[in-house]
């Protein structure tokens, strides 16, 4: 019998990424709130040049070992966190570094309800958000979130950065009909066009409308939205208007 050696293949080597050698160093240190300054528990801590990553316990320390010679940079991010610090330690001679703090904030949520001017839900409808930012000195919206009201009318967004938010029950259809109803015509659900065509004055549909109520953009009120926050309650009325078909 003859035996073969076969050598395991290299581990392919991820452009821009440096890869650790295996050591006897560790780094061990805290992760906290950067607003209240509380530990935080599991949360993820990486090292985006080495590709290094592992999630703090239920005190809000971690602890990496194994690590080869040279430097590392640690911060806290994804899973609902974006960095507020970090740490660069230079590794050499073995032992442990332990007095490693990392700063991060958490990201905030936005939820609420769209009903129409009856108090019921509109499911199927498109929910947007822009976030208030300044660009040149001067504020700007920038898209940020969409999604759609589940059979209850509701919608929730998270991974929210601070900052103050714009929401907008906003239909992507020119005629935004409630799904339940079109359900009533019969057991084939028509298209949309099909429905556009049939429309006349007795249809209503609904515009894009703002937080909480409004129809004018300069009408509507901001979410503002802190690190951690989880924002409930943000409620959007919805009007039903006769739609019009404009031809040129």
């Amino acid at each position: 019998v003859q035996l073969i050696a076969v050598e395991a293949p290299a581990t392919p080597t991820i452009p821009g990424r440096s890869q650790p050698t295996s050591g006897t160093h560790s780094v061990a240190g805290l992760v906290v709130d950067a607003v209240t300054n509380t530990p935080l528990a599991f949360a993820p801590v990486l090292s985006r040049a080495t590709g290094i990553r592992t999630v703090t316990d239920s005190t809000g320390r971690f602890q990496i070992n194994e690590l080869g010679d040279g430097n590392y940079t640690f911060l806290v991010e994804g899973a609902g966190y974006s960095p507020a610090s970090s740490a660069t330690v230079t590794l050499g001679g073995g032992g442990i570094t332990s007095d490693l703090t990392l700063r991060a904030r958490r990201f905030g949520s936005i939820g609420g309800v769209v009903r129409d001017e009856f108090g019921d839900p509109v499911a199927g409808l498109t929910v947007t958000t822009h976030r208030r930012q300044f660009l040149n000195m001067k504020p700007v919206l920038m898209p940020r979130t969409n999604g759609v009201t589940d059979d209850l009318g509701a919608f929730v967004f998270e991974s929210l950065p601070p900052g103050e938010y714009l929401v907008c029950a906003c239909p992507t259809e020119a005629l935004a009909f409630d799904p339940r109803l079109i359900r009533l015509l019969g057991p084939t659900m028509p298209d949309r066009a099909s429905l556009a065509r049939l429309a006349d004055q007795t249809v209503q549909t609904f515009p894009p409308t703002y937080y909480p109520g409004r129809t004018r953009q300069s009408d509507s009120l901001f979410a503002s939205v802190e690190s951690g926050d989880q924002r409930r309650g943000m409620d959007i009325t919805v009007y039903g208007v006769t739609p019009y078909t404009v031809s040129g």
